[in-house]
């Protein structure tokens, strides 16, 4: 998913609940991965393998976030914004171990420590105003 609200596109042939369901299943089971992880050494893989989960549970809580929002839902809306805040936090955290994540060759960077604060500005102001 891209960080833009086109939830029609993005999920493509997928019913919006079907697509919100398998972004959820692919998280938990990218999480239960990590958990397998815990007792290793951090590595350069064990750090990517975070920031691959950051950026699915991203998809999945911006799924969430216009699902509500478009329900009218305030509260999972605000779940959704301090599920968001948390992952960015955590990625920016990866990043700093890691200048690789959010690089692509053909494009530089995808997303930089800079977007990935403002994020972090932009989710507490919707918390603030939610």
């Amino acid at each position: 998913c891209y960080a833009y609200d086109d939830l029609e596109r993005w999920r493509s042939i997928y019913p919006a609940d079907i697509f919100e369901k398998q972004l959820d299943r692919l998280c938990s089971l990218w999480e239960s991965g990590l958990d397998m992880l815990k007792s290793e050494p951090e590595c350069e893989t064990i750090i990517m393998a975070k920031a691959a989960y950051c950026l699915y549970k991203s998809s999945r809580d911006q799924v969430r976030f216009y699902l509500a929002r478009d329900n009218n839902d305030t509260e999972s809306m605000r779940n959704a914004a301090q599920s968001e805040l948390e992952t960015a936090n955590e990625m920016l955290a990866l990043m700093n171990k890691n200048a690789a994540i959010g690089f692509e060759a053909a494009n530089h960077y995808y997303f930089s420590k800079r977007m990935i604060c403002e994020k972090i500005i932009n989710c507490k102001y919707l918390l603030q105003k939610l």
